[in-house]
């Protein structure tokens, strides 16, 4: 268990105390219960057992309703999460258990096969930082969708709104034309072309990819790291100048000098496979520096600045469209269109102008009603004429 191994590294002398862990679990429940109340001592329970869907169904819809536009500028980052996440999952749970595997036994056959499952996940990782600068981005599918939108709305095929020269006759039983949809349209169109392109322009993108060059560097010292233990536990004279009970701490200093080249370490590899190890280790802060340079300083920030300008000019041409739209079956522009809007859908026009963080409209007054007037010949009411 976990927690046998945990507390015999830390403090051995303590493994008395994992043989009362039951008497101590249920003294901690009857002390909390006694402290916060049947009640409260329930919902807490509850609370904590429904945590994991409280933060599905209530706290992440949340999160994203608040900032959807930085979810959106991480659309490539989610959709490649998501489609890798069984692979990745497989990944990581073989790199857990290989360490696992080195860290509590000393020696036997098992440690060569942790040391093939942490090469193949180190392998498989920095092919995956290398290929996702030159992958296809969702944002690419995005600017398709929108360009065939585009010429929908361009075609009419998407409202099939009538022409003036079709608009139905006076007394037609046909109802009038509403321009509310492709007024909407048209504003959210606005709104995400200006929230996405402040998310982009603060550079957040940037930071995420050299947060991820540094978990890169960082997961190839580890990796490096229980190679060169799991390799002194299977052959103690594979090094020398280290300590007889050689710890993690001694070879992370060790992987670590090898991959930065700062020689602080005194362990020094002596056979062969050990030596193949620190060369390895070197190879790959060659294709580590590799992956800074021509990945994500140039590449990967190059594709994802295209990907985005083109998703931008897509959703412009489509604000364009929508314009040319309006004028062409309503005879207005986009303010005309608000104005006419005013008179019967204010709270749906000035909710948009505040998302903008434009000013209100004063709601329009109301039209006085016309008192009618009685005509004593005939003992009719008639309302004036305007």
């Amino acid at each position: 268990d976990l927690d046998v191994w945990a507390l015999d590294q830390l403090s051995p002398g303590l493994g008395w105390v994992l043989y009362y862990k039951v008497f101590a679990i249920v003294a901690a429940i009857l002390v909390s219960w006694k402290i916060l109340g049947r009640k409260r001592f329930a919902s807490s329970v509850l609370y904590i057992l429904g945590y994991p869907l409280i933060v599905l169904l209530w706290k992440l819809p949340i999160f994203a309703f608040r900032r959807w536009p930085l979810l959106f500028t991480f659309a490539p980052v989610i959709y490649r999460a998501i489609i890798t996440f069984p692979a990745t999952f497989l990944l990581y749970t073989l790199a857990i258990f290989s360490v696992l595997i080195i860290m509590t036994i000393n020696e036997g056959a098992l440690l060569v096969p942790a040391m093939a499952g942490l090469a193949v996940f180190l392998i498989v990782h920095l092919y995956r930082s290398i290929r996702n600068a030159y992958g296809v981005s969702i944002m690419a599918s995005l600017s398709s969708a929108l360009r065939k939108f585009r010429d929908s709305i361009r075609q009419g095929t998407f409202d099939h709104a009538q022409t003036p020269n079709a608009v139905p006759q006076a007394g037609s039983a046909e109802k009038p034309q509403d321009p509310s949809s492709l007024y909407c349209l048209r504003v959210l169109t606005e709104i995400v072309i200006d929230r996405v392109g402040l998310e982009v322009r603060s550079r957040k993108h940037d930071l995420y990819l050299m947060v991820c060059w540094l978990y890169t560097l960082s997961m190839t010292t580890l990796v490096f790291t229980f190679q060169f233990l799991a390799l002194d536990k299977l052959d103690p004279s594979a090094f020398t100048s280290i300590p007889p009970e050689a710890s993690f701490w001694e070879f992370l200093g060790f992987s670590l000098g090898y991959l930065t080249t700062a020689k602080i370490s005194r362990i020094t590899p002596v056979s062969h496979i050990a030596a193949a190890l620190a060369y390895a280790e070197v190879a790959c802060a060659v294709l580590i520096f590799v992956i800074l340079v021509f990945t994500v300083l140039t590449a990967a920030r190059e594709s994802y600045k295209s990907n985005m300008d083109e998703f931008s000019a897509e959703l412009k041409s489509i604000g364009e469209a929508l314009d040319r739209r309006l004028t062409e079956v309503y005879l207005m522009t986009s303010m005309e269109v608000e104005q006419f809007l005013l008179r019967d859908k204010a709270p749906l026009v000035n909710a948009l102008r505040k998302v903008r963080g434009l000013p209100e409209f004063p709601a329009p007054a109301p039209k006085p009603v016309q008192p009618a007037v009685s005509n004593i010949v005939t003992g009719t009411a008639q309302t004036p004429a305007a």
